[in-house]
């Protein structure tokens, strides 16, 4: 099955998980990245188009909504699978409903959400260094992180292919 990740990654969190589904699906599968806003590809050309995108205040990233708006017709003629990065994983399905098109969302595979980072230095502005740096040092503060378990779950749904 040839498979096309779509990603889009502000801080490189989305990205490195990208990665990692491509690597638990590449050993049966012909998979390809394609990074949002800097590179294209046909969604045509795939099986199955993966569509992931980092989570701020709530919205996904910029390029991942523009790629739904104007890919719908072709996402829905084929097998789709959406994941999400964000700090709040609880908050997933939420973000899911206001900004995914709900056709999309009745025929994905399957959807879930990696878990995040929030590293200072990964910060591209100096507001977002500032706001991240003020949540980190507060006391009991438990940084969010990536949830391997969920990836290594979503590429098995992948990889058969069924809801």
């Amino acid at each position: 099955m040839k498979i096309g990740i779509y990603y889009a990654s502000k801080t490189g969190t989305t990205r490195r998980c990208a990665m990692e589904l491509q690597r638990l699906l590449q050993d049966r599968h012909e998979v390809t990245l394609v990074e949002l806003g800097r590179e294209t590809a046909d969604v045509r050309t795939f099986d199955l188009a993966v569509i992931g995108s980092n989570v701020r205040i709530g919205h996904i990233a910029k390029p991942a909504r523009a790629f739904l708006k104007a890919q719908e017709a072709a996402l829905l003629e084929r097998k789709t699978a959406f994941f999400l990065c964000m700090g709040a994983p609880e908050q997933a399905e939420q973000t899911f409903a206001l900004d995914f098109p709900e056709a999309l969302l009745k025929h994905a595979l399957c959807r879930d959400c990696f878990g995040g980072e929030m590293e200072v230095a990964a910060q591209k502005g100096f507001f977002d260094r500032l706001i991240i740096k003020s949540i980190v040092q507060k006391p009991g503060f438990q940084p969010p992180r990536i949830l391997d378990d969920r990836i290594r779950a979503f590429a098995e749904r992948l990889g058969t292919g069924t809801k």
